[in-house]
């Protein structure tokens, strides 16, 4: 005997109804299944019924799920307030008779209150939503804060160590090519990952020959020299091979043996290693063995798998946020995203889980899940997004990548972020205090359980709430509103025993969910969740366990219970638990469950000792669990409870769990279509777990029930298979099924009460439903019921358990094998769905034919969505068209553009612009201010500021308009030059101008990576030691050297001073030599003319080091003849002085054309002594081109030599040209050094 069974007993006592045992056998059940508002009306009707019929007291048990717990909890709150059994028979009569009771007008006004409704009503919900949700939200943003810090980590790692390898070596560029800035940096660990699983792959097919060879030493060490000869043979047939069409494909296929062979000796160790040690001789032993190996390398590559996933992802975030931080334009563009798909998942998850019942389909399923995982990918990517933007801009602020500022900055951010995460990680309750908890709990007490509280009536006895509500309100009586909190509406389950004085045991169920069984179980996998049933009197059992004391406070209340069991809309829902609408649910603030810690369950006292591990981050892994839809169930300390509708949604699994004899269930979940979801549910979970059958059963053919005068034969027209409660050409609304326990146990019944139509009701009922189709099937989802839906549901109900009452449950239990037999007819095959059973005297259709126009109805409802998706298909392609006309316009005002500019002379900053050209650079600029107060205005300008063509013509008008004289523009030029400058403040929109002070840039390109290493990466953004920026100066030279100066050059689009700050970074001398000497133009080239060259670094600037700017510095010509010359025999003095500067090469500054005669005549002397003397730099001009600001000038001519090796040939120049007064000196220190190279950088007044 149990403690149920204990408290069945004592209540029989107080009523002294001798129709009862007095021990505990054949119990009575009642069952109030799940549904929301439209079960608790229903159901409340059903007891009503019962009550009035007088049979509601002999019920022992009264289980309760969801909905139906709400109107069980009230029940139960009135019976715990009487104090004899005398007071429970007045109970039963006040439910069963009195309309005009206080408890019953209570309901009837307050039981819609769960919804909000009225603005300061709705005010204070959206408060209460808006503050947890931000709070969820806040903890959510500092485990992506996390994670953030830690890929801003890796990110500064991986690009550091790239960037070193390309300082020392020029390979690395050949192999990082096929490199992409969407390539997210931490992927560079993906290899690692993916080759640790092709080794644990390996290893499982290499056991067999790793475990059975006696001398594995041996067979590897001739399995690596196989392979090393296979090698040297390849190298040597390689180098024979004349073959180059295939060589790629060749060297592929060669590359991939060699890893395989690698892969494959490696693995054979690790197979070695992984198999146990032998027991005996025997061959099972070794079978034995090999499968336990094989098993944990099975697990080894699935965990490598995970990690590469791990590693995938978080490198799907890394780039989406670096996106929003810097490439999207504004952070706020994604918050702004998220706040709305927060706001619409609010409203659109409570429709969506209530239509779920209505949906076959997996897909929507699917599709739902996807979207939960890319909305949570989104949200944590913005999180880090603003990690970026706080730390890694640091990256970027000077010519060369700040890794140590943008480290720094992040280790600043890690803590105080980790110092909150780590303080407040153990506050547990939070989960529970920003869940809608709380907020269900309160408004179910409020409108539910203070039905029964006397105190908000104004009544002095504990069953006021039974009074008759007076007709005519006496003056000075008030009532405490549904508004306010009221002592009395709640009490702890431990207090809460409705069957003291002979109430029935109030049975609450809810699920604790666990989607991991580490048992193993697979049946408890699918059900992700296990029973949690607690009984009035402070008692709980865990799935069919043993019933176990609670003690207060951790028993919590019977308000509490009541919200646990309705929470249906949770990250944890049961069996339909699932990560990606877990997530939706966390991310909407969706979340009505309840953690229930081990502190609570134990009743543990406050600082008692907690395991370190369950204490740190605990509350951050639970919220990230429910995000995730991961729960460990019993096996963990804290427990996620949902509604008992997770599990089993009728209730009367908890009957039968205690051997119930007579079950009467309110069938209540929603069920339009008459599936029987729920009870085909109840009678596996029954036949698995408990071992009962559940037979269902129907009238026999053979059975008149018309006609007859006994009362008992007259019910039964009411019942009928399930096949016939669905049928639409049936009256049947009751269905009753035999239940079978085990040999030792009396057999009992099961009667369902299903919410349907059928003959003989009420005539506001019938209307009711042709008002409203979906009745008595309406959606879960609708929480406010009107008063004519409450009344209909209450009527119904009442109507339907009319005919139950004591004797004829009674004789039903008796004389159930003369009336029924198996019904053998699936539910769920429409082609068994009968006639009603007009053989029994049934009526030929459950609604009147009036009802049937409803139909007329639901075509219409076909039309209205046809008609709409018409409409919004033309609105789609309305908008298509739209679009599509706005990109032509788009073309022919670029074309406009282009004819336009097509006859623009060419430009150059500070080239003079004839006056006969006025007029074409006035319409060109007068056609881009018109695009520009057309485009601007409108936040349309996008198209035209991403159009290489558009820049172009923007930048060249711009130039010509400012070039030309002030009196000789016209309007539109000046207008565009005013545009072009910011700080007048022009009226004029500016969106499509770029001041010109823009070109060149003082510091680092912000993109993802400082360098971009692709094939087709820009100059600017290219590694300071890449061939490839080399490749593009050659190019620009050849060009120039051919054809005069670039309009637009790639190197000069750049950070201002990027050659000597690119140096400064240390790229490998030797490698350096290589490209410039890689970079040298053609012979053709080589031997044009020469003419003026390209302008080389400004001053202040180490020329050529890192990339020589001018043609000359990149294409020193040949020696002159006395170099030559000089090799020839002559006295020993001339040999000496021919050969002081072998092998160097001067590089002349000078500022200003003035000086370019004078520096000619230095170049024959400094040749003559064997120097190599590139074309003059011209300072000044190159910083005009370029739109800088020239360098301040020496005040005497200068040499710094950058070694001591060219020491002596510096100090030659000057006597060379006639002169001692020049300044010798070594290249700062700050500077990186080129071997055997000088810089001349001569003063505007050079002295003789």
């Amino acid at each position: 005997m149990n403690v149920i069974d204990e408290q069945v007993i004592n209540r029989r006592k107080k009523l002294e109804d001798d129709r009862m045992p007095a021990d505990a056998s054949r119990k009575w059940g009642l069952a109030l299944s799940g549904g929301g508002i439209r079960s608790a009306t229903f159901c409340f009707g059903l007891v009503r019924a019962l009550a009035c019929n007088n049979v509601l007291l002999r019920f022992d048990l009264m289980s309760t799920v969801s909905g139906g717990g709400y109107i069980g909890s009230m029940l139960g709150n009135l019976f715990q307030r009487a104090s004899s059994g005398n007071d429970a028979r007045n109970i039963n009569k006040a439910v069963g008779g009195c309309d005009s009771a206080w408890f019953i007008w209570w309901l009837r006004a307050n039981g819609r209150y769960l919804i909000p409704r009225g603005a300061r009503d709705q005010a204070f919900a959206f408060a209460t939503y808006l503050r947890n949700l931000t709070a969820v939200h806040f903890e959510l943003g500092m485990a992506a804060v996390l994670l953030g810090i830690a890929l801003g980590l890796v990110d500064l790692g991986v690009w550091w160590s790239l960037e070193r390898l390309g300082y020392a070596s020029d390979t690395v560029f050949t192999y990082l090519r096929w490199w992409s800035k969407w390539i997210p940096a931490i992927w560079v660990l993906l290899p690692f990952f993916a080759l640790a699983g092709a080794i644990y792959a390996g290893a499982y097919w290499a056991l067999a020959w790793a475990s059975r060879t006696r001398r594995f030493a041996l067979g590897w060490l001739l399995t690596a020299l196989a392979g090393v000869a296979l090698v040297a043979m390849f190298q040597n047939f390689d180098s024979q091979s004349t073959d180059n069409d295939g060589a790629t494909f060749r060297y592929a296929v060669w590359y991939v043996c060699y890893g395989l062979i690698g892969i494959w000796l490696v693995a054979a160790i690790v197979a070695r290693a992984t198999l146990p040690p032998r027991h005996d001789e025997s061959p099972n032993d070794y079978s034995l063995r090999a499968t336990r190996a094989r098993h944990r390398l099975t697990r080894k590559l699935t965990g490598c798998l995970i990690v590469f996933a791990a590693v995938g992802i978080a490198g799907v975030v890394d780039r989406l946020a670096w996106y929003f931080a810097f490439e999207l334009g504004s952070i706020v563009k994604p918050a702004a995203f998220l706040a709305i798909a927060a706001a619409l998942l609010r409203v659109l998850m409570p429709l969506a889980a209530a239509l779920a019942p209505r949906i076959s389909s997996p897909l929507p399923i699917a599709i739902a899940r996807l979207l939960g995982y890319v909305l949570a990918l989104l949200l944590c990517a913005w999180w880090v997004a603003l990690v970026y933007k706080l730390a890694m801009g640091e990256l970027f602020t000077k010519i060369w990548p700040q890794y140590d500022q943008a480290r720094t900055d992040l280790l600043l951010l890690l803590v105080p972020v980790a110092g909150y995460m780590l303080v407040t990680g153990a506050n547990f309750t939070f989960l529970n205090l920003s869940s809608l908890h709380a907020f269900y709990k309160s408004r179910l007490t409020r409108s539910y359980l203070g039905a029964a509280n006397h105190r908000r009536f104004g009544e002095r006895a504990a069953l006021g709430a039974l009074e008759s509500v007076p007709s005519t309100w006496p003056a000075g009586k008030s009532t405490i509103s549904v508004r306010e909190i009221c002592f009395g509406d709640d009490s702890p389950l431990t207090r809460y025993q409705p069957q003291r004085e002979g109430g029935p045991v109030h049975l609450l169920t809810v699920c604790v969910n666990q989607t991991v069984d580490p048992r193993g179980r697979l049946f408890n996998q699918d059900r992700c969740g296990l029973p949690l049933t607690v009984a009035s009197g402070g008692h709980m059992r865990v799935s069919l366990g043993e019933w176990t004391a609670l003690a207060e406070p951790g028993s919590l209340s019977i308000g509490a219970w009541t919200a646990i069991s309705g929470a249906a809309l949770s990250p944890g829902m049961g069996s339909v638990t699932r990560g990606g609408m877990a997530a939706l649910a966390t991310f909407a603030g969706v979340r009505l469950g309840y953690w229930w810690t081990r502190k609570e369950r134990e009743n543990l006292p406050h600082g008692a000792p907690m395991r370190r591990a369950s204490r740190l981050l605990a509350k951050t892994r639970g919220l990230l669990n429910e995000t995730f839809g991961s729960f460990a169930g019993t096996e963990g300390d804290n427990w996620f409870l949902t509604d008992g509708g997770h599990f089993e949604n009728t209730g009367a699994y908890a009957l039968l769990a205690e051997r119930a004899q007579v079950i009467v269930l309110a069938d209540c979940g929603a069920d339009p279509k008459f599936r029987f979801g729920d009870l085909e549910n109840l009678v596996r979970k029954a036949r698995i777990d408990l071992g009962i059958r559940i037979n269902f059963q129907r009238l026999r053919s053979d059975m008149p029930v018309s006609g007859t005068s006994h009362s008992c034969l007259q019910k039964l027209i009411s019942f009928g298979s399930l096949n016939e409660i669905s049928s639409p050409n049936s009256s049947a609304c009751l269905a009753l099924a035999k239940i079978r326990y085990d040999e030792d146990s009396e057999p009992g019944i099961l009667i369902v009460v299903k919410p349907n139509l059928c003959a003989g009701l009420p005539v506001d009922l019938v209307n009711f439903k042709a008002q409203n189709v979906d009745f008595p099937q309406q959606t879960t989802a609708d929480q406010f019921f009107s008063e004519a839906q409450f009344e209909s549901y209450f009527m119904l109900g009442q109507f339907l358990g009319s005919d139950l009452d004591y004797g004829f449950i009674d004789y039903l239990l008796e004389h159930a094998d003369e009336h029924f037999e198996n019904d053998d007819c699936s539910p769920f095959d429409a082609s068994s769905q009968t006639n009603g059973g007009a053989a029994n005297g049934k009526l030929s259709g459950r609604l009147p034919s009036r009802i049937a126009a409803t139909a007329v109805g639901t075509t219409l409802g076909i039309g209205a969505v046809t008609t709409t998706g018409v409409a919004a298909w033309q609105a789609i392609e309305s908008a298509r068209t739209a679009a599509a006309r706005q990109e032509s316009d788009e073309h022919n005002a670029l074309k406009d553009l282009a004819d336009l500019w097509a006859g623009l002379p060419s430009v150059n900053p500070g080239t003079p612009i004839p006056d006969s050209e006025a007029q074409a650079f006035g319409k060109v600029a007068a056609a881009l201010v018109r695009t520009a107060d057309t485009l601007c205005p409108s936040g349309e300008a996008e198209w035209f500021k991403a159009s290489p063509l558009a820049a172009r013509i923007t930048r060249d008008t711009l130039q010509g308009c400012t070039n030309l004289a002030a009196a000789k523009r016209t309007a539109a030029c000046r207008l565009l030059v005013e545009a072009a400058t910011p700080a007048l403040g022009t009226t004029l929109p500016q969106c499509i101008m770029k001041p010109a002070d823009t070109l060149t840039l003082a510091t680092l390109p912000v993109r993802y990576g400082p360098y971009d290493y692709g094939a087709n990466a820009q100059y600017p953004s290219r590694h300071p030691c890449d061939p490839a920026r080399y490749a593009t100066l050659a190019a620009e030279a050849d060009f120039e050297f051919l054809n005069g100066p670039l309009a637009e050059k790639p190197s000069a689009l750049g950070r201002a001073g990027e050659e000597i700050e690119s140096l400064a970074q240390g790229c490998h001398g030797l490698n350096h030599d290589k490209r410039l000497q890689a970079s040298k133009p053609s012979t053709t080239v080589a031997q044009q003319p020469e003419v003026e060259p390209a302008p080389p670094p400004l001053a202040g600037f180490v020329p050529p080091a890192s990339a020589p700017a001018s043609a000359s510095a990149l294409h020193p010509p040949p020696p002159p003849a006395s170099a030559t010359a000089a090799t020839t025999p002559a006295s020993q003095a001339a040999a000496i002085a021919a050969d002081i500067c072998r092998n160097v090469t001067v590089y002349i500054q000078i500022y200003g054309s003035s000086q370019r005669g004078t520096a000619n005549g230095y170049r024959d002397k400094w040749r003559a002594i064997g120097a190599s003397v590139p074309a003059i730099e011209d300072v000044l001009d190159t910083a005009r081109r370029n739109g800088r600001a020239g360098p301040m000038p020496v005040t005497h001519t200068t040499v710094r030599f950058h070694d001591r090796a060219s020491k002596a040939c510096a100090k030659a120049l000057g006597p060379e040209v006639g002169t001692s007064e020049w300044t010798v000196e070594p290249l700062s220190a700050n500077l990186q050094a080129i071997p055997h190279t000088i810089e001349v950088w001569i003063a505007p007044s050079p002295t003789p």
